[in-house]
C-alpha cells in the first residue's frame, strides 16, 4: 500500500466500521461513510478537508463492508481492520503504536463539518483534550494530547468557531439536511 504525508505531520484516525443500523436499507449494502452527500461520499469530504490542512497521516477504522471503502480511498490511507467490533476507546488503545506517542485527531466517520483543521490544532492545549462543539453538542472531532495513553485524565476544553457548518448522517433526519445543503449550492468543503 502507498503512504501520503510527510512525518511530521499530525496523524488522524477516523472512525468508519459501524453497522449504520439506524439509516435501514440505506446501509444494508452500503457503509454509512459511503453514502453520497453532493458529489462525494461523506468519506471523501473527510479525507479532503484533512488533506487541505496537511493531514494526511490518516487511518480509517473499518468494520462493516470494509472492501468497499478500502476501494473508494485506496491508497489515500491505511486501514485498521476490526474483526469484532470494538468501542472507541479500546480502538484507541489498540491504535497506540500507530500514534506513536504524538497529539492526534479522532474524527467520526459519518460526520462532515467546515470546521478549520488548522486553526483548531492552534488552539489545542497539550494537556486536554479539544473537542469540537456547537452551542449544544459535540461534532464528531478531538484533539488528543501527545500523552493520552499514559494519563487518560485530561479535561475536556471546547472549540467553537464561530459559523460552523456541520453534519451528522447517523440518522435520516441529520441525513436529509446534509443532502439538501449541498443540492441548494452550498459547499463547505
Amino acid at each position: 500500500m502507498g503512504w501520503c504525508g510527510g512525518e511530521d505531520s499530525l496523524k488522524a484516525i477516523i472512525y468508519a466500521g459501524g453497522m449504520g443500523t439506524r439509516l435501514g436499507e440505506l446501509t444494508k449494502n452500503t457503509p454509512k461513510p459511503l453514502i453520497q452527500i453532493g458529489k462525494k461520499s461523506v468519506l471523501e469530504h473527510i479525507v479532503d478537508r484533512l488533506y487541505q490542512h496537511g493531514i494526511t497521516q490518516i487511518i480509517v477504522k473499518v468494520h462493516y463492508l470494509p472492501g468497499q471503502i478500502m476501494e473508494k480511498l485506496g491508497d489515500r490511507v491505511l486501514y485498521y481492520y476490526e474483526p469484532a467490533l470494538f468501542d472507541w476507546k479500546d480502538s484507541l488503545t489498540r491504535l497506540e503504536k500507530w500514534v506513536g506517542g504524538e497529539e492526534f485527531l479522532c474524527l467520526n466517520g459519518d460526520t462532515i463539518s467546515d470546521v478549520d483543521f488548522s486553526e483548531m490544532i492552534q488552539q489545542h492545549k497539550d494537556d486536554a483534550i479539544t473537542i469540537l462543539l456547537d452551542d449544544y453538542r459535540a461534532c464528531g472531532v478531538w484533539i488528543y494530547p501527545k500523552n493520552y495513553f499514559a494519563k487518560k485524565d485530561f479535561p475536556l476544553v471546547p472549540y467553537r468557531p464561530k459559523d460552523l457548518h456541520w453534519f451528522d448522517i447517523g440518522v435520516p433526519l441529520r441525513l436529509e439536511a446534509a443532502k439538501k445543503h449541498f443540492e441548494e449550492g452550498e459547499v463547505i468543503i
